[in-house]
């Protein structure tokens, strides 16, 4: 089957997407099927390009606060921090605000409208990515080369998506991966606000 079809067909990649979440009715969600791909619209958000791993303790979070003071892109970064370069005081309540919400964790393992057994907070991997956003996954994987960390109309969450070198195509890494303040739908709605390209995603 090729071209638009239902997202209910499609499990368990589709189930990340909700024909409820959308900006208007001109951004609604939809995607094609062509052969083994499947093209969606939406938004680089951030890339990944390294692990940068983050527990609580104090050298990561002062690696953290260099790569915010570091990181170009402040017009991403701000929305997520109260403080435009942030004291490494700050960031680990802000590490331990986000481990402590429960959304976190049922947020990524949500399956269409239900939600899969709880698992243990044990196999959630935190890291950051280029612009220093703290990133959520159940997902370990190769950064190199780099991951686009995307909003896709439709997506409930964001995807980690890695291009096919000279093929215009990506892999899906995982639909499954939260950022605190884009998640449900709202990484399209930020990227659409701030003026991001929008772009086409090939997904074999």
């Amino acid at each position: 089957m090729n071209g638009p079809f239902s997202v209910s067909e499609t499990a368990p990649f589709a189930s990340k997407f909700d024909k409820k979440i959308h900006i208007s009715r001109t951004h609604r969600p939809e995607i094609q099927r062509y052969g083994r791909s499947l093209k969606a619209r939406g938004f680089v958000i951030d890339t990944v390009s390294h692990h940068s791993i983050i527990s609580d303790d104090m050298s990561t979070l002062l690696r953290w606060e260099n790569k915010i003071s570091s990181a170009s892109n402040i017009r991403l970064r701000t929305p997520f921090y109260s403080k435009q370069y942030p004291h490494c005081w700050d960031l680990r309540e802000c590490y331990r605000k986000a481990f402590a919400k429960d959304r976190v964790t049922s947020h990524l393992w949500r399956d269409g409208e239900g939600l899969c057994t709880h698992e243990s907070m044990k196999f959630l991997a935190s890291q950051l990515t280029d612009n220093a956003l703290l990133m959520f996954t159940f997902c370990y994987f190769d950064p190199s080369p780099q991951v686009k960390l995307c909003a896709l109309y439709g997506g409930r969450g964001l995807f980690l998506l890695k291009e096919i070198k000279g093929t215009g195509t990506h892999n899906l890494i995982t639909g499954d991966c939260f950022v605190d303040g884009l998640e449900n739908g709202q990484g399209t709605e930020l990227a659409w606000k701030m003026g991001l390209h929008e772009e086409e995603f090939c997904i074999y």
